[in-house]
């Protein structure tokens, strides 16, 4: 199939484009892996938090039954 000059600077200018979205795609793939492996350390983070809190309210609620059956 023969080409004219216009398609073949159309083909190729649509090829460059290609490439550069393809490009600012991975680009932003990284970012979406960084931005989704921060947000679990930040997840796990809260997570650990909440469990020693727990932990704290529950001893204070086991002393403060002590408490009162004592009283």
């Amino acid at each position: 199939m023969i080409q004219t000059n216009y398609q073949r600077r159309i083909t190729v200018a649509l090829l460059r484009n290609v490439y550069h979205l393809q490009k600012l795609l991975e680009k932003e793939l990284k970012n979406l892996k960084k931005f989704f492996q921060n947000l679990k350390e930040v997840l796990q983070s809260i997570q650990i938090q909440l469990r020693r809190s727990i932990k704290k309210q529950k001893v204070k609620i086991n002393n403060f039954k002590q408490k009162i059956l004592n009283f």
